[in-house]
């Protein structure tokens, strides 16, 4: 004969009704869980991606920034040197107008 004992000892070692149930709702409950969680991870990889093109903009941004202003120096550059190019004439006629007031 089985006795209350046996059937504790079974529902121990098989799964029972109830347990199933339980079992069967908290499973629902994980798949639920699961798409939210792949719905946010769909979210995080859109938010990465705008990222991305949002950095890929602002680089390009820069790099044009970093040519405007290097083209910029090298125009700056070239007018310093033409005043550098002017300026040693200059002075040798300045130095010459000296000497032509000393020899006075």
């Amino acid at each position: 004969m089985i006795t209350d004992a046996d059937i504790i000892k079974l529902s121990k070692v098989f799964v029972t009704k109830q347990d199933f149930s339980s079992l069967h709702s908290e499973v629902l409950s994980l798949r639920s869980e699961i798409s939210s969680l792949r719905n946010l991870i769909n979210e995080f990889r859109n938010v990465v991606n705008e990222l991305s093109k949002r950095l890929d903009d602002l680089t390009i941004k820069v790099d044009q920034v970093y040519g405007e202003l290097q083209t910029f120096r090298e125009e700056q550059s070239g007018h310093f040197q033409s005043h550098r190019d002017i300026n040693v004439p200059w002075q040798r006629l300045q130095e010459a107008v000296l000497v032509s007031d000393v020899r006075k």
